[in-house]
């Protein structure tokens, strides 16, 4: 019995592998900077096994390939929605915390706003419900993407 990726599906994950996206990452980076933005990488291991609503994280939680349920709050979603809710606030996270450290190492005013790399609006069904899992922290408007602060 074979097991592994069938021979078609090897090929593509060979040929997407192929196509650079180590350079894709420095030029968007660069042109990021270049325009005032800031890249964030985010590692996006269980980001679809997190509840949104309560934070826990299963392997139990991702019920079938497309389907997350949460087994101890009872939020069930797509999971692509799932992971598209957990990856920007993982971006706000990891932002948050490098301007915390970068404050307190530096002596003086607090620094700027800093704005994260443009991303895509949210799913139309998270927000036209106004999907605002409990418990969630609220991100100040100096942290949510393409908000200028004055």
């Amino acid at each position: 019995m074979a097991t592994g990726a069938p021979p078609q599906e090897a090929t593509l994950n060979r040929e997407i592998l192929d196509r650079g996206w180590g350079e894709f990452k420095r030029q968007l980076d660069y042109k990021l900077a270049w325009t005032g933005g800031r890249l964030v990488a985010v590692y996006l291991r269980n980001t679809s096994r997190t509840c949104p609503a309560c934070g826990r994280v299963a392997k139990e939680n991702r019920t079938t390939r497309a389907r997350s349920a949460c087994t101890a709050y009872g939020f069930a979603e797509d999971a692509g929605l799932v992971g598209a809710i957990n990856i920007p606030r993982a971006g706000h996270a990891r932002l948050a915390c490098e301007m915390s450290a970068a404050s307190s190492r530096t002596p003086g005013p607090a620094p700027g706003p800093v704005r994260a790399g443009r991303q895509q609006q949210e799913p139309a069904e998270a927000t036209a419900a106004g999907f605002q899992p409990a418990g969630a922290p609220q991100v100040s408007p100096a942290l949510q993407v393409g908000v200028d602060v004055k």
